[in-house]
């Protein structure tokens, strides 16, 4: 999907783009120092590596296009996603904190500019209505 306005792909993560955390799917236990992040605004740093520990992002390493294709494919295949580093968008919130897209629902801030700030926590819900509907 191509993005006129900013002349980039929706699913290109070359530069840093604002983004809204609309559902954190971690457990509590995995949260950090802010608890919860769900509304909470942040930064799309890119795809990063994911470490063993996500908690700890190395920012030093920045997935290439190859890496981020070969995540993909690895996802798409369950018998070889861990066999390589997967890629991932990492992002930074607000608050300080870092999340891996993974353990979110996010979306780009400009996205949501019409969208009332009370329906955002209605997006994940409608998500996952439409893919139990697909997949059933």
């Amino acid at each position: 999907m191509f993005d006129k306005k900013h002349e980039h792909s929706k699913d290109d993560y070359s530069e840093p783009f604002r983004v809204v955390i609309l559902e954190d799917c971690r457990l509590p236990e995995d949260y950090g120092p802010n608890g919860n992040l769900a509304g909470q605004r942040g930064t799309c740093l890119g795809e990063y590596i994911m470490p063993e520990d996500p908690k700890w992002p190395d920012l030093s390493k920045k997935a290439t296009q190859e890496q981020q294709a070969a995540s993909i494919e690895a996802l798409l295949d369950s018998n070889e996603s861990d066999e390589i580093e997967l890629a991932n968008p990492l992002i930074l919130s607000d608050s300080g904190d870092y999340i891996w897209g993974l353990h979110c629902y996010f979306s780009r801030e400009e996205d949501l500019k019409d969208v009332p700030e009370g329906l955002w926590s209605k997006i994940p819900e409608r998500v996952r209505e439409l893919l139990r509907g697909h997949l059933n």
